[in-house]
Formats: C-alpha cells, sequence, structure tokens
C-alpha cells in the first residue's frame, strides 16, 4: 500500500523490460487540501517496456494515473474512486496504449482524459460512474472508445479539438 505521499509510484523514463504494478492499494498520495503535485502512479515518458498497472485500488489522489508521453501501457482491471482532478490522464503524445475493463467512480473531473495528441490509443469495457465527465479527448485523435459503460456522469464523452 502506498499512503500519502507526494507521489506514489513513479517510473524512471526508458525502461527497458517489463514493468507491473499488481495487486497493489494505491491511496491518498497527498491529500487534497495540499498544494502539491499529487499522482498516485506517475509514469511519464515511459517507452521502452510494455508496463502493466493491474488489480490495483487508485483514490483519494489528486490524479490516479498520470502519463505524460508514453507508449504501450496496460491499464486493466483497477478501481478508480474519488480522486481529485483525474481518474486517469494521458497527454504530450502518449499512444498505443490500452485503458480496458477499469471501473472508475466518483473522481471529481474527469475520470479518463487524454489531452495533447495523444493517438491510437483504446479505452474498452470500462465502467464510469459519478464524475463532472466521464471521457474526455483535447486534440487527439485515431482512439478507440468501444463498450464502456457512463452513466450519472455531467456529461459522458467529451471531444474538442
Amino acid at each position: 500500500m502506498v499512503d500519502h505521499g507526494n507521489k506514489g509510484i513513479v517510473f524512471p523514463s526508458t525502461i527497458t523490460s517489463l514493468n507491473r504494478i499488481l495487486n497493489g492499494e494505491v491511496a491518498g498520495c497527498s491529500p487534497p487540501c495540499y498544494i502539491s503535485v499529487s499522482k498516485g502512479i506517475n509514469c511519464n515518458y515511459v517507452t521502452g517496456a510494455l508496463t502493466q498497472i493491474k488489480n490495483n485500488n487508485v483514490s483519494h489522489n489528486q490524479q490516479g494515473i498520470k502519463n505524460d508521453g508514453s507508449l504501450n501501457i496496460t491499464i486493466d482491471s483497477n478501481t478508480f474512486l474519488n480522486n481529485s482532478e483525474y481518474g486517469i490522464v494521458f497527454s504530450y503524445s502518449s499512444s498505443n496504449n490500452s485503458i480496458d475493463d477499469n471501473l472508475f467512480s466518483d473522481n471529481s473531473d474527469i475520470s479518463i482524459y487524454l489531452s495533447g495528441d495523444c493517438t491510437t490509443n483504446t479505452i474498452a469495457n470500462n465502467t464510469i460512474l459519478h464524475s463532472h465527465v466521464g471521457i474526455y479527448l483535447s486534440n487527439s485523435q485515431y482512439n478507440i472508445l468501444r463498450n464502456n459503460t457512463i452513466q450519472d456522469n455531467q456529461l459522458g464523452i467529451r471531444l474538442f479539438y
């Protein structure tokens, strides 16, 4: 369990082997009242390997999972609850990633957010409940959204270019 840190789990850039975060609890990495960077799992510029994030509870963070410029990350079978900004955010040309079979509930702003030329990502088989926006794609194209259940959000899917 990772609890009440600034960043819960940080992957350094250019990892060259298979990486896994399995069956963990990533909770409360910096209470929302602090002015700090608060990511449960931070995977910035991970490009050299397949990375799998599976069967984790990611809750009470500012951002559950933050990915900038990352490739080939699989995020599946996780639970994202009560994160104050985003459940998952991909930005800065993150590509070829998969967000599959996760539960998102009560993330204050956006459950899944792709921004800044994120391409060829797949978002499939997720359940997204009680957020301001369920899925938000901004300046991102060629992504696949398939078989997601999106209920009781203020906006289900928002596309912006």
